[in-house]
């Protein structure tokens, strides 16, 4: 082998090992890239989600006022219904009773009404938590947590508009007056400050989500 063939040898092999370390570097790069903007495409898809179910977490928290407050003034008025002796309950939780036939329909008509803002924010928010469930969201069980337990503040209030809505129930069957009894045992103070916790609650997990961001 002359040096002129020997050069040529040398130089196409130098060429190739070249080429083939551009090519191993530019896919080095392509994946880097290309895992950047899978990370950003999750973050985003993730914010999006995170602001979209804060969003209707205030608004359920905004809207319950006025349901909370229909409440207080129904239980308010069992209060004044509450015989003063004992001969002169009919029935056992008689004042209940009395308020429902009374008013019973017109309260929770007026309850109910307050409740479908609250309804519609909360089925959008399950809808999110059970979408975001499958983002790997860091500390997602403290937002299903707070959604779960306003669903069952909810869920409580739903509960006192239709009890007293009913009037031709049996007022001797004892699981109405154990139903009646739930009713009359809603503490509005207990409900306030459980919807209150949960508040804090979610605004400490969301803080903390966007402080990483």
């Amino acid at each position: 082998m002359n040096i002129e063939q020997f050069d040529l040898i040398v130089n196409f092999d130098l060429g190739a090992i070249l080429q083939g370390g551009g090519a191993i570097g530019l896919a080095i790069v392509a994946y880097i890239a290309l895992t950047q903007w899978k990370k950003q495409i999750k973050l985003e898809k993730q914010t999006t989600l995170l602001d979209q179910l804060t969003d209707e977490f205030h608004n359920f928290m905004a809207a319950t006022s006025p349901a909370i407050t229909l409440i207080h003034l129904a239980k308010t008025s069992f209060g004044c219904n509450k015989p003063q002796l004992a001969e002169d309950k009919e029935y056992e939780n008689s004042h209940i009773i009395e308020y429902i036939n009374n008013r019973g329909v017109e309260t929770s008509n007026s309850i109910l009404e307050k409740l479908i803002p609250l309804q519609e924010a909360l089925a959008k928010m399950l809808s999110l938590v059970a979408k975001g469930q499958s983002y790997d969201i860091k500390d997602y069980n403290r937002a299903i947590h707070a959604i779960k337990t306003v669903e069952s503040i909810y869920g409580q209030m739903e509960a006192f508009a239709y009890i007293i809505k009913d009037r031709n129930l049996n007022w001797r069957h004892p699981e109405v007056q154990k139903t009646l009894k739930l009713a009359d045992e809603l503490d509005v103070e207990i409900l306030k400050k459980n919807l209150s916790d949960q508040n804090v609650e979610y605004l400490s997990f969301i803080s903390g989500i966007y402080k990483n961001i």
